[in-house]
């Protein structure tokens, strides 16, 4: 009987020739994924796909100074974060950054919520930390 098709599946993730070639070339240690292209003979997606793009947290937090409430001066406490993720794209390398925004409310009133500013970026709203990173080509297509 077929085995279903499920990465989940220890057996059917190693039968896959791509993935086992990949942990085939990784087993004499790490690689960058432009070096497992040119050695496995394949393209930076069908490398890209069997691994895990590395994250980073970025907290941005108030000032001691601004955690104040402007009605009745109590302390601001945080309730939560909110969270947004870009892309930073390096030479032969991806990652993504997640900035998380603490939110602070006074314990005491409606009227104190703030939250935590973020970073400038090249394009508001955008999903890329940087467009000097992609704009030279690494690999002709």
């Amino acid at each position: 009987m077929a085995r279903a098709a499920t990465t989940s599946d220890v057996f059917n993730a190693i039968a896959e020739p791509c993935r086992r070639n990949i942990l085939v070339a990784l087993g004499a240690g790490e690689a960058p994924v432009a070096d497992l292209v040119t050695r496995l003979r394949l393209t930076q997606p069908q490398v890209s796909k069997h691994l895990g793009v590395p994250r980073e947290v970025v907290r941005h937090e108030l000032p001691e100074s601004e955690r104040v409430c402007p009605h009745d001066g109590a302390v601001l406490r945080e309730i939560g974060v909110e969270a947004s993720e870009q892309l930073d794209i390096i030479p032969q390398q991806v990652r993504v950054i997640r900035h998380e925004r603490v939110k602070y409310a006074c314990p005491c009133c409606d009227g104190g919520l703030r939250l935590a500013g973020k970073p400038p970026q090249i394009i508001p709203k955008g999903l890329f930390l940087s467009l000097i990173h992609i704009s030279e080509p690494t690999r002709p297509y």
